[in-house]
């Protein structure tokens, strides 16, 4: 009966009578826990014992009896843990929890090591892994290249919109001078241009757009793991719990309580709570990555401007019918090709971990 005391330990004078045909026995019912103290102390003096009986009366023909046998002094109060040890709180052993256990949660790619006692920890996983997947990325093959739009040129300043000016002179690439535009003579006139037809990507080779990253980001299928090591009960403490010392190392820092199902903690025991299993399957899926060709773009900014003399210098975009005149000309840049996200969707995962079979873990921070 460690950290308990005794009902009625301090008895009055008066119970001496009683003693005087002995001790009774105690029952568990005759114990009550003592006042919680945790912090170190010795335990509490004993009661003064009873006083003996009174001295019978003279009787006819004798003496009087002797006086009762003095009552038995209080037990002393209940102890703290020693110094290094804590108490914890009562298991609610009624309600269907076991323990208490050290805990050590961790992530799911952590090892905690061996239980203090040198057995391996018992390990429950916790914190589902969501349906992330790993980000696609696409390619285009080498060489690929943006074609197809040209600078066309007319003399005059409608691009040949009246119908005048003739066919238009049309220009691929490079730098353009004022003197190779069709409506320079001389060095003198003016021309106008704009730019025609459409710049698509022309993949290298007859090639293809590939993607990769296809999958689930996180394959392991849980984020953290809670390892529990059985506690030796040291003593009962004054609160009812066990009095414990806790371990250095991994398991120093919680204990545990578990519970099979999903449950609220009890009082005491929700430093941190936790649904775990021991049971479950893949239930995550990633679709697999695409390029797709279609949504594949040239971007023409940049691409076909208007320049000084021989393009020493760069200007604006030519984006509509531009007149060109002495000291002028036009530069031709093809872009590269471009991925835009239409052409690289990311992949959405969908489903979750099967779970069986739940256990709530209940733990307490200890200093």
């Amino acid at each position: 009966m460690i950290g308990w005391t005794k009902r009625g330990a301090l008895v009055g004078a008066t119970m001496g009578a009683l003693s005087a045909i002995g001790i009774a026995s105690c029952a568990l019912t005759d114990y009550q826990p003592p006042t919680a103290n945790t912090t170190s102390s010795t335990g509490g003096a004993g009661g003064t014992a009873g006083a003996g009986g009174m001295p019978g009366p003279v009787g006819p023909g004798g003496m009087g009896g002797s006086g009762g046998i003095s009552g038995p002094g209080g037990a002393g109060g209940g102890e703290a843990c020693a110094e290094g040890s804590q108490c914890l709180p009562a298991v609610p052993f009624k309600d269907g929890w076991t323990g208490p256990y050290w805990g050590r949660p961790t992530a799911w790619n952590e090892n905690a090591g061996a239980c203090p006692d040198g057995t391996s920890p018992l390990i429950l996983h916790a914190d589902p892994s969501p349906a992330e997947c790993k980000p696609c990325e696409c390619k285009l093959p080498v060489g690929s290249v943006c074609s197809g739009a040209v600078l066309s040129c007319w003399a005059g300043d409608s691009c040949g919109s009246s119908g005048s000016g003739g066919e238009p002179k049309t220009f691929d690439t490079g730098c353009i001078p004022n003197t190779s535009m069709p409506g320079q003579i001389l060095g003198l006139g003016t021309s106008s241009c704009a730019v025609t037809g459409t710049e698509e990507v022309i993949l290298a080779n007859g090639g293809a757009c590939t993607a990769t990253g296809s999958g689930l980001k996180n394959a392991n299928l849980w984020e953290s793991n809670v390892h529990l090591c059985s506690i030796e009960q040291a003593s009962s403490c004054p609160e009812g719990g066990a009095c414990v010392t806790v371990p250095p190392g991994t398991y120093g820092d919680y204990a545990c309580i578990t519970k099979l199902g999903e449950s609220q903690c009890p009082v005491g025991w929700d430093s941190i709570a936790k649904v775990a299993y021991e049971k479950f399957s893949e239930g995550r899926v990633c679709p697999d990555c695409a390029c797709l060709q279609k949504e594949l773009s040239c971007n023409l900014g940049g691409a076909f401007t208007k320049s000084g003399l021989n393009c020493g210098s760069v200007g604006p975009d030519i984006e509509a019918c531009t007149t060109f005149g002495l000291g002028t000309g036009a530069r031709i840049q093809h872009p590269a090709p471009t991925i835009p996200e239409a052409a690289c969707p990311q992949p959405i995962g969908t489903g979750s971990v099967n779970v069986y079979e739940p256990t709530t873990i209940c733990c307490q921070q200890l200093f």
